[in-house]
């Protein structure tokens, strides 16, 4: 998320918007995103925009950590292959399938888990405290 404020400053600040409209409306858009992402963890499902959520819906988890940052690893595991992601260059991607390394990350970020608040489907205090920081920070930003 603060990469994406990050970024939409930047090419407000330069000049890139041929209207200054056009930076707000990404972040109306950005807060409508955010009312989106904690409906989905306050109901601790995955759902459309604009959708009720549904039975069968897929289980989303949010874990709060404020002393670990993310560093977008990602880390997929569909029951028959392993498959990290890591960033590189900003906008790509190296995917691994290596066991040996795999295993590592899935166990790096199991320890991660256990070191954090979970703020999905429980946790409403916490969870409203998280999307109240970063509505404010997308208020900061838009001035």
């Amino acid at each position: 998320m603060n990469s994406t404020l990050r970024q939409i400053c930047f090419y407000r600040d330069s000049g890139m918007f041929v209207r200054d409209e056009e930076a707000q409306l990404l972040f109306d858009h950005i807060l409508g995103l955010l009312d989106h992402l904690e409906a989905e963890a306050e109901a601790g499902v995955k759902f459309s925009m604009g959708e009720p959520p549904s039975s069968g819906s897929a289980a989303y988890r949010i874990y709060v950590n404020e002393v670990m940052l993310g560093d977008n690893t990602i880390y997929m595991d569909n029951g028959r292959v392993q498959v990290v992601f890591l960033n590189h260059c900003v906008v790509n991607y190296l995917a691994t399938r290596e066991p040996v390394f795999c295993g590592n990350t899935y166990a790096t970020i199991e320890n991660i888990i256990q070191r954090s608040t979970l703020i999905s489907g429980t946790g409403e205090r916490e969870r409203k405290r998280f999307f109240r920081a970063l509505r404010e920070e997308v208020d900061r930003r838009r001035r």
